[in-house]
């Protein structure tokens, strides 16, 4: 029987390809699961359109998702932590925190999109990844400064300026 897919199932295809699997197969588990629907005509020009309708709407975001990378390109935001004698920080500074300081200055993502593997807790410049969408990501530095200290945050991603 031939089947469109409704959805990516590994091992099988990507959403929209027509393929032939068993009968029982599709009426049994694709087709209930509404994973796959029957190739007919009318479902063919149907999904067709959603499928139109869809690459549409995620250009729409990419383009969308461009402009924001290019705001957030060479950003930074700073924050400042507790430590110890010993250099040792007294916290740390989370995704949840990068993304409501980024807040502060008008530029909104979820903090789900920062990258980060642990907290950052080692004073300094800090350079940290944010995943836009599917393959566009960018770049900004977090600047970690000790509390009472009045570091000057260093704008890296412009040249300074001469004479």
């Amino acid at each position: 029987m031939e089947v469109i897919l409704t959805e990516d199932i590994a091992k099988l295809g990507k959403r929209g390809e027509i393929i032939g699997v068993k009968d029982g197969y599709a009426r049994n588990y694709l087709i209930p699961k509404k994973l796959a629907l029957r190739a007919t005509d009318a479902n063919r020009s149907h999904f067709k359109e959603v499928m139109r309708q869809t690459r549409a709407r995620i250009q729409k975001q990419r383009t969308s998702v461009e402009e924001l990378r290019a705001k957030l390109d060479g950003e930074h935001v700073k924050f400042t932590l507790a430590f110890g004698e010993t250099g040792k920080a007294y916290g740390s500074i989370t995704a949840k925190q990068i993304a409501e300081g980024f807040r502060e200055k008008g530029i909104y993502f979820d903090h789900h999109q920062v990258m980060l593997e642990y907290p950052l807790k080692e004073a300094g410049a800090h350079d940290v990844r944010i995943r836009l969408f599917e393959d566009v990501t960018a770049t900004v530095k977090v600047w970690i400064v000790p509390e009472g200290e009045s570091a000057q945050v260093e704008d890296v991603s412009k040249p300074a300026k001469e004479g």
